[in-house]
C-alpha cells in the first residue's frame, strides 16, 4: 500500500485549519500552555529553542549542560516551579544529570551542602 506525500506530511505535523505546524512548534506551544517562562540550556535542540522564542519563552544560555543543571536547580528552589533544561544527547547530558542528582539531595544527605551554611 502506497502513502502519498501529503498524507505522510500530515502524520509528521499537525494542522490547524490551513496552517501546518512542526513538531518543535507543537512542543513550544505545549510548554507555553503549561506556563513555562524560561528554557535553560545551550540552544540544543535548536528548532525547539527557536520555536519557544517565537512563542514568548525566554532562553537562559549556559556554557555547559552541567551549568544548566545548576541554574535549573537554583530556579526551582527560588521560584518553586519545575524548570525546563535542554541538553544534547550523549556524555554531556549524562554529566548534567549526575550533577543535578548531586545538587538535589536534601542537606542531611549531602555533606558538602551542609558545610557551606
Amino acid at each position: 500500500m502506497e502513502v502519498n506525500a501529503p498524507e505522510a506530511a500530515t502524520k509528521e505535523s499537525a494542522s490547524i485549519g490551513s496552517q501546518r505546524r512542526s513538531v518543535s512548534e507543537q512542543i513550544a506551544e505545549a510548554l507555553k500552555r503549561h506556563g513555562v517562562q524560561y528554557i535553560i540550556g545551550q540552544s540544543i535542540p535548536s528548532a525547539v529553542t527557536l520555536a519557544a522564542t517565537r512563542n514568548g519563552i525566554e532562553q537562559i544560555l549556559c556554557r555547559s549542560e552541567k551549568d544548566a543543571a545548576i541554574v535549573g536547580d537554583g530556579y526551582a528552589r527560588a521560584t518553586n516551579r519545575i524548570p525546563v533544561v535542554t541538553s544534547c544527547s550523549g556524555s554531556p547530558s549524562v554529566r548534567a544529570k549526575q550533577k543535578a542528582r548531586w545538587i538535589c539531595k536534601p542537606p542531611s544527605t549531602n555533606p558538602d551542602f551542609s558545610r557551606r551554611f
